[in-house]
């Protein structure tokens, strides 16, 4: 057997498919994309302008009638506020929409007439109050002032529901909520 010798032409036939400078090469692009799409989804987020509570800047949301729920009706959810206007049976209140629990919105059940978290799975009255589920409390409230009919103004300061009546003008105040009350079973474990 003849012993065949390379000469300075002849390659070996590597039929590998990618080298390993072109591995790598893909390697550190992908990962420089991966990166920079990240570095652009966080600067975005960070600009987008974001709804606080407690912000001195805003906050104050004037519905007219027609946004106001009528009594023995279910909830109105108003969008801009992030806040449920409940016609429940002591007056008109404006609930928080985020679960006291896991700040996740919660929604009406029209079925079972009551608020439910699908995160979470706690339950809650029309007026808010605790029915059952992890959450700690009843749901949060903002603080409302009512327009009547006869330009008599009556304010909640303390998130009580505003009496029933014949309203021109509800205006929902967000810079502060009003935590709910704690739920029986929170109270007892925390004594």
């Amino acid at each position: 057997m003849a012993q065949q010798s390379l000469t300075g032409n002849a390659k070996p036939n590597y039929d590998s498919g990618i080298s390993r400078r072109e591995f790598l090469n893909y390697f550190l692009g992908a990962s420089a994309l991966t990166v920079a799409a990240g570095s652009c989804g966080l600067v975005s987020w960070y600009l987008t302008p974001q709804r606080r509570l407690n912000d001195p800047a805003g906050g104050l949301f004037t519905l007219a009638v027609h946004d106001i729920p009528v009594f023995g009706a279910g909830p109105v959810w108003h969008r801009e506020a992030r806040a449920w206007l409940s016609p429940s049976e002591n007056g008109l209140l404006a609930l928080h929409g985020d679960c006291v629990f896991d700040r996740f919105h919660y929604t009406w059940n029209a079925q079972n007439e009551r608020y439910e978290c699908p995160q979470c799975g706690s339950k809650f009255q029309m007026d808010g109050t605790y029915i059952e589920g992890p959450a700690e409390r009843s749901l949060d409230r903002f603080l409302i002032s009512v327009t009547l009919n006869d330009g008599t103004i009556v304010q909640s300061d303390t998130g009580v529901p505003v009496m029933r009546g014949d309203f021109q003008q509800v205006l929902v105040d967000t810079h502060a909520k009003i935590l709910g009350k704690p739920a029986a079973w929170a109270i007892d474990f925390n004594s």
